[in-house]
């Protein structure tokens, strides 16, 4: 199959009930765990996208720069992050989507944030 300039597939794929669910990283704001599935979040749709893995697999072959394992029920977007909530330890995104976060990835990002306001 050769490579169309301007079309590619997206980077991200995933199976679902109805088929096969296709994203970008940027778009995805939260993957949520729900049973042996994952919930998908994304900005452009209100409500999540069921697929059928669970975080443990999308991890394994998706985490990155930018998808992060901050708990073990939640992968977050790092780009998407507005708000850090340390004392009830949660990370408030630009969605006002909540995701809880473990105490070592609290640690984490907090020290991700403090080296980017040293280097501005």
């Amino acid at each position: 199959m050769e490579d169309t300039p301007g079309k590619s597939i997206k980077p991200i794929v995933l199976k679902s009930p109805l088929g096969f669910s296709y994203f970008d990283y940027d778009e995805i704001v939260i993957l949520k765990a729900e049973s042996n599935c994952t919930l998908v979040y994304t900005l452009e749709n209100d409500s999540p996208v069921r697929v059928l893995y669970n975080l443990s697999y999308i991890c394994k072959n998706y985490c990155n720069k930018t998808l992060y394992r901050c708990h073990k029920s939640y992968i977050i977007n790092l780009c998407h992050i507005g708000k850090l909530l340390i004392k009830t330890r949660q990370v408030q995104m630009r969605n006002n989507l909540t995701a809880k976060i473990s105490e070592r990835c609290l640690r984490e990002i907090r020290d991700m944030s403090e080296i980017k306001m040293q280097k501005t």
